[in-house]
């Protein structure tokens, strides 16, 4: 039969039932954590207790538990007195009550108390365990101890005697390298010719370890031996060249071409308005020096014809990143005027034909850049490029743009 019930505390509920058999209130005792609490600290009104502060929040930390008190008897009787079945039960309930207390192990009193006895604790009526590090030799009967007491790894070398470990306690196979001592395997140990070229780590091998004259042309790598392993006089540089005597020169002030760049179309396209442009032909590049010089060489194919009775002119100028006007404003004219028979433009063997133009761009940084040649006409004047008209353009016509970049 149950002689206590724990709750939940909220810190708000002070109501809790009292779920087990008592015999008077006074027997209900009340405990919040730890604390066995006044009996002035809470009222009991039949089977619910009612306590004056609610318990903080905690799982089962409010218990209410039974202690019926044996030291003198619920009801005395005396000679010629009545006996009554109430008197009778509530006697034997202290007696059964009592002897259910007795045999419970609890956290106060009235029966066996949890907590230590000696080499013992108690948790509960069926959780005892012998304390810690209460064992000792004594306790141990002689060679009683074997190896499956043992836990795996728990003996250590303090509990080794010296000396104790010879081959026969030794796996074979079963020394690796974290247990050699640094520096203590030497030459003595080695069998001879053992060391070969699986033993030795990569880049371990350095010149003090070669014999004088021991490196043969049999034992150079194809390209081998760079610019480093030279032994030319002067200083190798990007701006130097090795010469025939075995030295440094520096390279000439102009040097030769550095870089070569080309775009072309043979795509016509006709000019329709007075503005600025794009011909098709255009060059993205990367300059491989920033301090050099850019030649930008144009060979458009283009015809000029004058509107009309009017003298016809157009421009032609290099552009650099879609800055909106000409590098160094320079801007090239074209021109063409009316023919006595009014037909307009000059025939294609004269004007139909690459047309050179040329620019020297000073260069400053190695930063990408978009070359571009463009075209303006008037309203006098009607441009093409790579005409293919019969009897004017050559139907194959194509234009050429390029840059060649020179150091200085």
């Amino acid at each position: 039969m149950a002689t206590e019930v724990s709750y939940n505390g909220d810190g708000s509920n002070k109501t809790f039932s009292i779920t087990f058999p008592f015999i008077k209130s006074d027997d209900v005792k009340v405990q919040v954590g730890t604390e066995t609490l006044s009996s002035s600290a809470y009222s009991i009104t039949g089977t619910v207790v009612t306590t004056d502060t609610a318990p903080g929040a905690g799982t089962g930390n409010v218990k209410l538990y039974r202690s019926t008190p044996i030291d003198y008897p619920v009801h005395d009787y005396s000679a010629g007195s009545t006996i009554r079945a109430k008197n009778l039960n509530d006697n034997q309930k202290q007696v059964l009550y009592g002897i259910e207390e007795a045999k419970l192990v609890t956290v106060t009193s009235g029966g066996i108390t949890t907590g230590a006895k000696n080499d013992i604790h108690v948790n509960s009526d069926t959780d005892w365990y012998i304390r810690t590090d209460a064992v000792e030799q004594s306790m141990l009967a002689d060679n009683s101890v074997d190896s499956e007491q043992y836990v795996d790894g728990s003996i250590d070398r303090v509990h080794l005697a010296a000396d104790i470990v010879d081959g026969t306690k030794i796996a074979d196979d079963s020394i690796n390298s974290e247990h050699y001592v640094a520096d203590s395997i030497d030459a003595e140990h080695y069998a001879p010719g053992s060391v070969d070229s699986t033993a030795i780590g990569n880049n371990q091998v350095d010149s003090q370890h070669y014999a004088t004259a021991s490196i043969d042309n049999a034992h150079l790598a194809d390209d081998a031996v760079g610019i480093a392993e030279l032994s030319a006089t002067g200083t190798a540089s990007g701006t130097t060249f090795l010469r025939g005597d075995n030295s440094w020169a520096s390279v000439p002030s102009t040097s030769p071409l550095l870089k070569f760049a080309y775009a072309s179309t043979s795509t016509e396209k006709n000019f329709s308005s007075a503005t600025w442009e794009d011909s098709g032909l255009s060059i993205s590049y990367t300059p491989a020096s920033s301090s050099s010089i850019i030649l930008l060489e144009a060979r458009p194919i283009l015809y000029l014809r004058p509107n009309e009775h009017n003298n016809g002119s157009a421009e032609v100028r290099f552009e650099l990143n879609d800055a909106g006007s000409a590098l160094d404003n320079m801007v090239y004219g074209i021109h063409s005027g009316s023919s006595h028979n009014d037909t307009y433009g000059y025939s294609s063997s004269q004007f139909n034909i690459p047309i050179l133009f040329t620019h020297i761009y000073s260069n400053s940084n190695t930063n990408a850049k978009t070359f571009k040649l463009q075209c303006y006409e008037n309203s006098n004047a009607i441009l093409t490029i790579n005409e293919a008209e019969s009897g004017i353009g050559t139907g194959t016509a194509k234009s050429y743009f390029t840059i060649t970049e020179y150091s200085t």
